[in-house]
């Protein structure tokens, strides 16, 4: 046999003189031998062959050259034989008062030996172009900033102009009614958008009507004095006339009005009344040039 028709795998049987005939009958297990490795090198100009077998019942190993595994009266090749790799089905019987029992049956596995993974190259990833990162890093610099919007301040503006709306629609009914020749009399709830920044032209439009200079300052610790008070601090802080009469502050309380909200006419009267009683003097000053009684 040469050297090239040695394949891992293949089985031998080591010979012995005393067994000589009856192994040339019966292989006997326990001399049985598969072929490991084959290693065939030149080195430094030396032809070296090595024939690495392994022991199958003891898994040991040895080493051989090709003349002695070529020899009958040592080794016997077995052409129809091969090496296969078997797990042995073990079943353990378990007791609760006893050692387990061990029971090998004849039922064996193939062992699957793990198949290589197939090397898959990365993929190549080209770097990032410096010149358009920078680019665009210019671009963000150069792009203007976003635009802000204060939306207290646009709510504010809007409320304004709402405000500006009723008091001018206010105004032209009041100077088409005076081209007229007509008196001017416009519902109370007109001027319900107002605020403490309005409390000039309140006065010009509807103090005139009420008679204030003649009610006594009610005294401190009564609920006149008290409702007042408290509706003009309200006023005075931002309030609209329509907030104000939210509040539903009432002096005298019935049965029929206790959940009901006081006029807008009430409202404005005790927001003026309480200027003549508790206002400050550009508050009196602005009434009393209004013309109120």
């Amino acid at each position: 046999m040469k050297i090239d028709n040695l394949r891992p795998g293949m089985v031998f049987e080591k010979i012995k003189t005393a067994h000589f005939k009856q192994k040339s009958k019966t292989p006997i297990k326990e001399d049985l031998y598969e072929v490991v490795k084959v290693e065939n090198n030149d080195t430094s100009g030396y032809s070296m062959t090595a024939i690495w077998m392994g022991h199958l019942t003891t898994n040991e190993g040895c080493m051989v050259d090709l003349t002695t595994i070529n020899n009958p009266a040592e080794w016997k090749h077995h052409d129809n034989a091969f090496v296969t790799e078997k797990h042995q089905i073990v079943k353990e019987v378990s007791f609760v008062d006893r050692d387990p029992y061990i029971i090998i049956t004849s039922k064996t596995v193939p062992i699957e030996k793990p198949v290589e993974a197939p090397k898959v190259e990365a993929p190549k990833v080209e770097a990032p172009k410096v010149q358009q990162e920078e680019e665009e890093d210019v671009s963000h610099e150069t792009s203007p900033p976003p635009k802000i919007v204060n939306f207290k301040k646009v709510i504010n503006v809007q409320a304004k102009e709402q405000k500006e709306k009723v008091i001018s629609e206010a105004e032209a009914e009041v100077r088409a009614m005076t081209e007229d020749n007509t008196d001017v009399i416009l519902p109370y709830h007109s001027y319900a958008a107002l605020t403490y920044d309005d409390l000039e032209y309140l006065c010009g439009a509807v103090a005139y009507s009420f008679n204030l200079h003649k009610s006594k300052i009610p005294n401190p610790g009564s609920k006149s004095a008290l409702v007042h008070a408290q509706e003009l601090s309200c006023f005075r802080d931002g309030y609209t006339i329509r907030e104000v009469r939210n509040l539903k502050l009432r002096i005298k309380m019935t049965p029929m009005s206790k959940q009901e909200k006081c006029t807008y006419q009430t409202v404005i009267k005790r927001l003026l009344q309480a200027i003549v009683w508790y206002g400050r003097p550009e508050e009196r000053k602005i009434l009393r040039q209004s013309g109120s009684k």
